[in-house]
Formats: structure tokens, sequence, C-alpha cells
């Protein structure tokens, strides 16, 4: 379905119903500021709901217009933040019961990007609605990525050329301390490569020197205060167009005309923040913790290279939820791919690590089961659908490293090492 533009929102959802029928159902998420119907799960997942015989429902976010214009409504805006996930999940289970004459066995959340903080939001907000979730490259914390997406705005912009430098320069430097060179860097944790020193050794003009230190430090306020932890190495990912809508929708007016020069996160983020809290768009980490609490699971993925959030942010976010989880930790796994971008969106030159696992599977076995992931798998895939290279798919605080023998596309030939070994 394509989205159309209207004066006021129209709501949309979809509901894939298989004909075998397992008896779970999946929620999927959506992406930016939505007014599209995601129909399916992003890139890198291996399998899809429908593969595995389960219904699959997802909605537009409550609006039908990706621009983020109709969000200055605040219902409109409350809709997108969380109102319309539980809207879905209710319209799912009355289709399922009209057409099977049953409820679902179990029921799941599965997202990446904005639709990896929907999981979350599904999480937090309708905790007794889900048995588990998968929040890939998810972005809780709404105000800090605001924020960071508008920062960069009033940087001096620099050429893809420049920034594949910076990226060729890192791998060139880390590649290798994994025990093989391959243009994926595992290790990332005793890679030393500074991008910020290195600029300065090139004598880049001090403008440039400035934009590559604001992407690789972490984002604060004049008097301290954190907002977003520091961006990792990778492809650059431009977000300024990100920033443009939600700075609108801040100000409560679509018409105004941004200008990305004058964004001064000091006098800007007070508005940033208001906007954000008045609608609960970001996902408080207590009530993410008492989902654990419930016995319910989390597994988190994200790549090693995404460019587009922050992966310190996205541990350090997680380390509260599980410090806020009442000793239920174990209830909730992250893991990283090494050498891949944002959602697994796939790039044959700078991102090459396997890009694709069977994180739905991991999810239901750990539910249905009761068996916890263990050692997963990231694939690589040729053209064709072929088997290119196989990785171990390690949790965070491990990465996988050579053994130094055997073939070096095969998963078999890795051990998930700890961090600095």
């Amino acid at each position: 379905m394509t989205a159309f533009k209207t004066d006021k929102p129209i709501f949309e959802m979809v509901a894939y119903l298989p004909t075998t029928w397992t008896g779970a159902m999946v929620h999927g998420g959506g992406a930016g500021l939505n007014g599209f119907l995601a129909s399916f799960i992003p890139f890198w997942n291996q399998t899809q709901p429908l593969q595995q015989g389960l219904v699959y429902i997802a909605s537009n976010g409550g609006n039908n217009d990706p621009s983020g214009r109709l969000l200055l409504d605040r219902e409109t805006l409350v809709d997108y933040s969380y109102r319309q996930i539980g809207t879905t999940y209710e319209f799912g289970q009355q289709i399922m019961k009209a057409y099977y004459a049953a409820s679902p066995q179990h029921n799941y959340f599965m997202g990446c990007s904005r639709g990896g903080g929907e999981a979350m939001v599904a999480a937090a907000l309708y905790p007794d609605n889900y048995d588990g979730i998968v929040a890939q490259a998810p972005a809780p914390e709404v105000k800090a990525f605001i924020a960071r997406s508008a920062s960069q705005g009033p940087l001096t912009p620099l050429t893809s050329d420049e920034w594949n430098q910076i990226n060729t320069q890192y791998i060139n430097q880390c590649d290798a301390l994994d025990g093989v060179t391959d243009g994926v860097v595992s290790a990332r944790q005793s890679c030393t490569f500074d991008p910020i020193a290195w600029v300065a050794s090139q004598n880049w003009t001090a403008d440039k020197q400035a934009t590559v230190r604001s992407q690789y430090s972490d984002l604060k306020l004049s008097d301290g205060t954190l907002i977003n932890q520091k961006y990792g190495l990778g492809p650059f990912f431009d977000l300024t167009s990100l920033g443009q809508p939600w700075l609108r929708i801040a100000k409560n007016d679509f018409s105004w005309t941004y200008d990305v020069k004058t964004f001064n996160l000091d006098a800007d983020y007070g508005a940033i923040s208001a906007m954000v809290d008045s609608v609960s768009l970001d996902v408080d980490p207590l009530l993410l913790g008492q989902f654990l609490r419930k016995g319910k699971k989390v597994l988190v993925f994200m790549g090693g290279d995404d460019t587009a959030l922050s992966i310190e942010a996205t541990n350090a976010y997680m380390a509260k939820t599980v410090a806020l989880s009442g000793g239920n930790g174990a209830n909730t796994q992250t893991r990283f791919f090494p050498g891949v971008g944002h959602c697994g969106i796939p790039n044959a030159t700078t991102l090459l690590g396997p890009d694709s696992a069977e994180m739905l599977g991991a999810l239901r076995n750990w539910v249905e089961k009761g068996t916890a992931p263990g050692a997963m798998v990231a694939t690589k895939l040729n053209a064709d659908g072929t088997v290119k290279a196989t990785r171990p798919l390690c949790l965070v605080g491990t990465y996988p490293k050579y053994k130094g023998s055997g073939d070096v596309n095969k998963a078999e030939n890795f051990t998930c090492a700890a961090d600095g070994t």
C-alpha cells in the first residue's frame, strides 16, 4: 500500500494470515516517522513470520504521511508514540479469533530502528500482551536521537570520500585484531584507532575536524549534561533530514523554515525534551526491566558498524534496564553483527560482515521451549542465495575470534572471545 497525503491522519493496519497457522503472532514495527505499512520484517532476518506459519500484523504508525507533517497534532503524535501499538494488537487479536476461531498461544513484537523502539514500547507499556520481543537497532531514547540528528546540521559537511577515508583507516588499523584480515572489524574494544587524532594529523581544516570531533564525541549541553553517547565507526549515516521534521514538530510549526546553521543544542533541547516527554516517546528502562521481571524475553541486535545510532548508548540503556530488572537480567541478551550497518541494510563495498540470523526462531525457542539462545550464527549470502560465509554472533562483551586454522568463512573456526583478549 502506498501512503498518500490528507489533511487528517488515516490509520491503516495489515494482517497476513497463513493457511496453516502454528498458533503464534508477530507484531511488526515500522520505521522513521512511519506513514506507511511495513509488510515484512527488515533485511537481516533469515526467515519471515509467514514462513514459520505465524500471523503477521503491522500498522502505519497511526498516520499516512511519512513526512511527519501530521504529527503536529498531539493526538496523532500520541498514536505514533504508543497508542497505535495497542490498537493494532487488539484489532489483530479480533481478526485471529474471527478467522481461526482461536486466540494465539504466543505473541511477539519484532522491528528495527523506530520499529526496534516500538518493540521496546510494546514491552514497556503493554507487557501483558507480549511474551517476548526482538528489538533491532532500537532508539528507545528518542530525545537523544533527535538532538543528535539536529546537531549534525550546523557542522561543515564532509564528502563521502572523506568519510570513507576515515572508515578505511579504521579497518586498516583494526581489521586483523580478530585474527583474520577480511575487511571486518570484530574486536572493537581492542581497536585504538582515534579518528579525531587521525584527521588532525592529516591537517584537515578546523571546521572539518570539528565535524569529526562532534560525531565521535559524547553529545553534551554546555553545563556538561550528557545527551547522547558518541557514535561508532563505519560508513557515515547522514541524520540531518531526520532532525528537520522533528524540530518542526517540537516547535509546533511545520511551515517553520529549518536552517541547520541556526540549531543550538542548549537553546533548542528544552523544546525537544518537552515534546518527547509530553507524549511518552522515550521508553522508561524501569518499565522494560519490569517486563523482564515477568519472565518475558528481550533480544537486542545491532550492527557493529551502525552509524545511524550510538552503540555506546544502546549498551548503556540495556545496562540500566538490567540493573532495574530485579535480578532478572538473564531474560535479555544483546548481540552485535561485526561489519554490518543500520538494520542490516546491505552495502557490498563497505559492510562485509555476515548480516543475517535466525532471530525470531531464537526468541521462539526461548519463550516456547525455555531454551535460551546460545551459539548463534550470522550468515552472509551470495546473490543466488547460497551461503558465502558464516560467523559466530556473539554476546556483548565478547567477539568472534579466529582460532588460527581452518576456513575463515566458516563459523566453526571462530570462538566468542572476551573483549580485550
